[in-house]
């Protein structure tokens, strides 16, 4: 792949093409995909589209559409995407994201859904916490619910990440 990234006073670009084939993929046409960002003080804003290079009837694709705000003790966030399957069947998904401070801390919420073919496949709300031991260790909790998952509509996860 090819992939080129630049940013400049608070503003980034980024794009990347690849070779179609390879071992694990498959891929019928070539993917690419680009992004563009601002980032200053407390607002960010970003968007992003991809072809994927899957395609059966119609090319795999998405568009992105993000932003957050810092109100300074805690950060509002949220995200739109649109797309076509490689069946040609519509997808669209939001989900809005918050954090807050709490001590070494942080708590993390989220609400989302997305719909495939006008049918509404993912409904679902987490929260979680990370607690910073140092700046490269963090501990970790999270949950999620799905309400249109009809097995298995939970999930958690706890543990450690260090950043190297």
């Amino acid at each position: 792949s090819i992939t080129y990234n630049l940013t400049m006073g608070g503003f980034s670009f980024g794009a990347q093409y690849a070779e179609a084939t390879d071992a694990i993929n498959n891929f019928q046409d070539n993917p690419y995909n680009f992004s563009v960002g601002y980032a200053g003080g407390p607002f960010s804003v970003n968007f992003g589209y991809e072809v994927t290079g899957y395609s059966a009837k119609a090319d795999e694709k998405v568009m992105t559409v993000g932003g957050a705000f810092n109100f300074g003790a805690f950060k509002l966030g949220g995200t739109y995407v649109d797309g076509t399957t490689r069946n040609d069947a519509d997808v669209t998904s939001y989900m809005i994201w918050a954090t807050a401070t709490l001590g070494q801390g942080e708590i993390r919420a989220m609400w989302g859904e997305r719909e495939v073919a006008d049918k509404k496949d993912i409904s679902s709300f987490g929260i979680g916490y990370h607690y910073a031991l140092s700046k490269r260790t963090t501990l970790y909790t999270d949950y999620v619910y799905d309400s249109k998952r009809a097995t298995r509509d939970y999930g958690y996860d706890f543990g450690i990440k260090h950043n190297f």
